[in-house]
């Protein structure tokens, strides 16, 4: 995994991001998903954000929701 380091306003302003970000560049073009480590299921939601995107921009119909926890839940607890 590659590690980014954040200037202390981009600290400041994914601190507190809940659940998920968009980070995008600044053409406003999508170039990730992060979402915070206090928060339960971070590399999942940040996963499925990735791939429903990447969904939605193949033409896909993007997911839901619900269809979001229900994936997420499906993973079983992160041990």
């Amino acid at each position: 995994m590659t590690t980014v380091q954040v200037d202390e306003k981009t600290r400041a302003a994914l601190d507190g991001a809940d659940p998920l970000v968009a980070v995008s560049d600044a053409t406003g073009a999508v170039i990730g998903f992060f979402a915070p480590v206090r928060q339960e299921y971070a590399d999942q939601y940040a996963e499925v954000a990735a791939r429903a995107y990447a969904a939605q921009r193949a033409g896909g119909r993007p997911l839901t929701t619900p269809e979001v926890v229900a994936h997420l839940e499906s993973l079983g607890t992160n041990q």
